[in-house]
């Protein structure tokens, strides 16, 4: 199997029309590069089935149902501890550090209002809901996957 990643002589070919003048104007280089960007899906899936191999030694025809489950557990639990630690960091923008320089020497009710006002909450703040339902998704798309895998012949 070709380690080269499928990208790279479509990068290699607009670059090479760049260079040779044959895309020559903003819209043209747009269209291309969505044309490359079309077709992410196929880039990553190339790359994650070379990938596999290479760090398994195993191709992805050969996997075992128990091996492809094994794999989504992976694949969730690596996501979910990346997911965690941005949320974490997150709310953080809403701890007790966060807080230093409003409604100083005023009570704390006070000084909760007037953050609040300034900064929202935690619970309101978009990012934290959107790496929140982001968490979510990964669950619901492994259970997918090993509801597809446990279907599988």
């Amino acid at each position: 199997m070709a380690t080269e990643p499928l990208y790279l002589p479509a990068v290699s070919e607009l670059e090479a029309a760049v260079e040779a003048g044959t895309v020559t104007s903003y819209e043209q280089l747009l269209q291309r590069l969505r044309g490359l960007f079309d077709r992410y899906r196929e880039f990553e899936w190339q790359y994650v089935v070379a990938t596999y191999a290479k760090e398994s030694g195993n191709a992805l025809p050969t996997l075992t149902k128990e091996q492809a489950v094994a794999l989504v557990d992976e694949w969730q639990k690596a996501a979910l501890s990346i997911q965690s630690s941005v949320l974490d960091d997150a709310k953080k923008e809403f701890g007790p550090a966060a807080r230093v320089g409003y409604g100083l020497d005023l009570p704390e009710s006070i000084m909760e209002a007037d953050f609040k006002a300034v900064r929202g909450t935690v619970e309101g703040n978009a990012v934290v809901q959107t790496m929140t339902q982001e968490s979510e998704s990964i669950l619901r798309q492994g259970e997918q996957a090993k509801g597809l895998i446990a279907s599988a012949r």
